[in-house]
């Protein structure tokens, strides 16, 4: 495993994006769903002619667009180039885990869950999620911002993909003990995990100095929609 630098990380431009209308993607070659995100208003505001973003995200076996418009807040990567898919242009990621060590393509799609807010076991997902800002960025070490107005969209799916990006689950959230699948390991989080115990959050377990949780600043951490097995990676 080669170790990652914490300042490397940055270069990735994860953000929550809220979706607002779901729907099949008619001319994507595999099965997508054309998504319609609200992020930053500064970032909006770059063209005002088209208010919202899209993304074909293959998401269609493990979600209906109902889900996905229910879970209110779905993790996003907002600075690889925009590429064209089918009629579509995609302005964004819709990101998803998935079984990287499955061979077989079709396989790994259809098994592909989104990825959104986590809350806590006693908390109200609609406030909790509430409090959660449109284009608020997803980091490791608690800063709290939204995606800035402009940005180089110049990450390659080779630097996105140095980050070795994990389900795991909280085994321990007093001490953040979490399982990415070959047992518990301390993390570091910017935010207490008591309460999550039992739930899944997503880890970068490249980084130099040890495994660091995903989370939007000190406010909420980041999982799939649905369980998957402990160690399906970020795609």
């Amino acid at each position: 495993m080669t170790l990652r630098r914490l300042v490397d990380f940055d270069k990735v431009y994860f953000a929550v994006g809220e979706p607002l209308a779901v729907k099949l993607n008619p001319t994507a070659r595999l099965p997508a769903y054309l998504i319609h995100y609200h992020f930053s208003q500064e970032l909006h505001a770059l063209r005002p002619k088209k208010p919202y973003y899209v993304s074909s995200g293959q998401l269609t076996h493990q979600h209906t667009p109902e889900e996905l418009l229910a879970a209110k807040r779905l993790l996003c990567v907002v600075n690889f180039p925009r590429k064209q898919i089918g009629k579509t242009m995609s302005d964004c990621l819709s990101t998803g885990m998935l079984d990287h060590l499955e061979a077989d393509g079709d396989k790994k799609r259809e098994g592909t869950v989104a990825v959104g807010i986590v809350v806590p076991m006693n908390g109200n997902f609609e406030s909790f999620v509430a409090a959660i800002p449109p284009g608020s960025r997803v980091h490791v070490d608690g800063r709290q911002e939204t995606v800035p107005g402009e940005i180089e969209r110049d990450l390659s799916w080779d630097t996105f993909a140095e980050f070795d990006i994990r389900a795991g689950n909280v085994v321990d959230g007093a001490q953040a003990l979490v399982d990415f699948g070959q047992g518990p390991l301390a993390c570091e989080c910017a935010m207490s995990l008591n309460g999550y115990e039992g739930k899944q959050v997503l880890g970068v377990i490249n980084l130099d100095g040890g495994p660091r949780i995903m989370s939007v600043g000190r406010a909420a951490v980041i999982g799939p929609l649905k369980a998957v097995p402990a160690g399906f990676r970020l795609a």
